[in-house]
C-alpha cells in the first residue's frame, strides 16, 4: 500500500451516460440487482483467475464476498448502500480506504494476510469478531457511528486506530494485539471494552474515553514465536501509555485483576477518580527497592533511566511529573479507604524526593541514605507508614542509655539499681528526666524525633481506622 496511481474504470459506460453502472450515482437506486450480479461475477473472475479487484468508487448495494484472494483487492472509496458481509481470505493487499457503509458490515473469520487499509471508513455497524490480521491494520481516522465488534480479533502485525471515533460500544473483548497498536487521539464516547485483551504495547496519547472496562485485561505479554508477522524482528517489551488521555467519568473506568507495572499513566486526566479493583504494580528493585515491597511506577523507572516514558511522544519525565502521579495514585487509593496501598504509593513519592533532586538528577549515596532529613525520616519512621519503626528505635535508645548509665555509674537515686537505671532512661526518654547530667540531655534530644514520628504514625493509623 506504498503508492497509488490514478484509476481508470475499465467498466463499460451505462447507454446514454457516461459512466458505469457501478460509478453512476443514481443507476443502483432502480437497478440493485443487477449492481449485484455484475459484481458477484468481478468477485468470481477476481478468485477464479487470482487477479486484482479494483472496485474503486463503486456504488453497491447487498453484497457477500467470499472465497480466497490472492491479488490486492481496492474497494477504495466505495460505498455500500446495503449490508455487506466479507468472509474471505485476503492473501494480498487489501484496501478499503474512504469507503462508506450505509448499513451493516461484517467481516466476521475474515483473514488478512497482507496489510490492510481502513482509513477514514464510515461503518455504520461493524462486525470484526474471529479476524485474524497477520500485518499491518490500518483504522486510521475511522468512524464508528454504530457498534464496533472486535472480539476475538487477532492483531500479528502493528494496528492503528489513530485519530478514530467510537460513537457507540467499541468492543474489543478478548482481542490480540501481538505488535504496537496505537490508539492516539481516539475517541470513544460510549465504552471502550477491552476485558480479557491482550496488548504487547499500547498507546492512548490524548484518547478521549468515557467509560472503559479492562478487566482481567493483559498490559504488557511477551512476544510469541507464533504471533509474529514474517517481515517484522523482535522489538523490546514495550509499555502501555495513557499520556494525557482524558477518562472522562473516570468513576466508570475500571481496571480489574491487572498487572500495570509497565502501565504508564503520565498525566492522565482524572486519575484520581479511575477505579483501581485487584491491580498489581511494579514493585521497587536494585538499589531503590530497599524498601521492601515499596509500590513502584513505569515513569519512575523512566525518570531512573532517563529513557522516554511514552513510546510515541518520545517524551521524557520529570521529577514533578513522577511524583505527581504517585500523588494522585495516592488520592485514588485514599478516597476508596484503601489506606494500605495509598501509603505504600506516598512512601515512594517521598522516596522519590530523597532520592533524586529537583532537576531529577539522582543526589549522591551519603547525601540520599543519611545526611538528609528525608534520609532520616525514613529511616526512623519509613515517612511516618510505620510505628514499628521508632518503636524499635525506642527500645535501641533506652536500652542503650541503661548501659551508658551503668558504665558510668550515673544514677540520680543515692541507691542505685537496675531498676533505677531504666527508670532514669524511660524518664529522658520521655522528657521527664529525673536529672540535667548530660546524658538525660542527649537522650532527651535524640528520642525527640523518634517520639514525634512515632506520633505521627500512630495518629495516621488511628485516624485511617476510624474513616473505615
Amino acid at each position: 500500500m506504498s503508492g497509488y496511481t490514478k484509476f481508470e474504470c475499465p467498466n463499460r459506460a451505462i447507454v446514454g451516460a457516461t459512466k458505469c453502472i457501478f460509478h453512476d450515482s443514481n443507476y443502483w437506486r432502480q437497478y440493485s440487482n443487477a449492481i449485484s450480479s455484475e459484481f458477484a461475477e468481478q468477485l468470481q473472475k477476481a478468485v477464479k483467475e487470482k487477479q486484482p479487484l479494483y472496485a474503486i468508487g463503486y456504488n453497491l448495494t447487498a453484497i457477500n464476498i467470499k472465497g480466497e484472494f490472492h491479488a490486492p483487492v481496492y474497494l477504495t472509496s466505495a460505498l455500500f448502500h446495503s449490508g455487506a458481509d466479507l468472509n474471505a481470505r485476503f492473501l494480498s493487499v487489501f484496501d478499503l480506504s474512504g469507503a462508506v457503509f450505509e448499513n451493516g458490515a461484517s467481516f466476521a473469520g475474515s483473514v488478512f494476510q497482507d496489510a490492510s487499509g481502513f482509513y477514514g471508513v464510515t461503518f455504520q455497524y461493524a462486525i470484526f469478531n474471529w479476524v485474524k490480521f497477520y500485518k499491518y491494520a490500518g483504522f486510521t481516522g475511522t468512524k464508528f457511528p454504530g457498534d464496533a465488534r472486535f472480539n476475538a480479533t487477532i492483531f500479528l502485525g502493528q494496528s492503528s486506530f489513530n485519530g478514530a471515533r467510537f460513537s457507540n460500544v467499541a468492543d474489543f473483548h478478548r482481542a490480540v494485539f501481538a505488535k504496537h497498536a496505537d490508539f492516539a487521539w481516539t475517541r470513544f464516547d460510549d465504552v471502550a471494552y477491552f476485558a480479557e485483551a491482550k496488548f504487547i504495547s499500547a498507546n492512548f496519547f490524548r484518547s478521549q474515553i468515557q467509560q472503559a472496562n479492562f478487566t482481567d485485561t493483559t498490559l504488557v505479554i511477551p512476544y510469541n514465536k507464533e504471533q509474529k508477522s514474517d517481515d517484522e524482528k523482535d522489538e523490546p517489551k514495550g509499555i502501555v501509555s495513557f499520556h494525557l488521555a482524558n477518562f472522562a467519568q473516570p468513576s466508570k473506568a475500571i481496571f480489574d485483576k491487572v498487572n500495570l507495572s509497565r502501565t504508564s499513566f503520565h498525566r492522565t486526566e482524572n486519575l484520581d477518580q479511575i477505579q483501581f479493583l485487584n491491580v498489581d504494580w511494579m514493585r521497587a528493585q536494585g538499589n531503590q527497592g530497599s524498601i521492601t515491597g515499596r509500590t513502584h511506577i513505569i515513569e519512575e523507572r523512566a525518570l531512573t533511566e532517563q529513557i522516554a516514558a511514552d513510546p510515541v511522544t518520545g517524551s521524557n519525565v520529570t521529577r514533578e511529573d513522577v511524583l505527581s502521579v504517585y500523588r494522585r495514585l495516592r488520592d485514588n487509593y485514599e478516597k476508596a479507604a484503601r489506606y494500605d496501598d495509598a501509603g505504600r504509593f506516598f512512601v515512594s513519592e517521598m522516596e522519590v524526593q530523597r532520592i533524586f533532586d529537583k532537576k531529577g538528577v539522582k543526589r549522591p549515596w551519603i547525601v540520599r541514605n543519611i545526611l538528609s532529613l528525608l534520609a532520616l525520616y525514613k529511616i526512623f519512621a519509613l515517612y511516618g507508614e510505620s510505628y514499628t519503626r521508632p518503636l524499635i528505635w525506642s527500645t535501641i535508645l533506652v536500652t542503650g542509655f541503661f548501659f551508658l548509665r551503668f558504665l558510668m555509674s550515673y544514677c540520680t537515686e543515692p541507691t542505685c539499681n537496675d531498676a533505677d537505671l531504666i527508670i532514669d532512661s524511660l524518664s529522658a526518654f520521655f522528657q521527664l528526666p529525673r536529672g540535667d547530667h548530660y546524658i538525660d540531655i542527649i537522650e532527651r534530644i535524640l528520642s525527640a524525633p523518634i517520639l514525634g514520628t512515632l506520633f505521627i504514625a500512630l495518629k495516621r493509623k488511628f485516624e485511617r481506622k476510624i474513616r473505615r
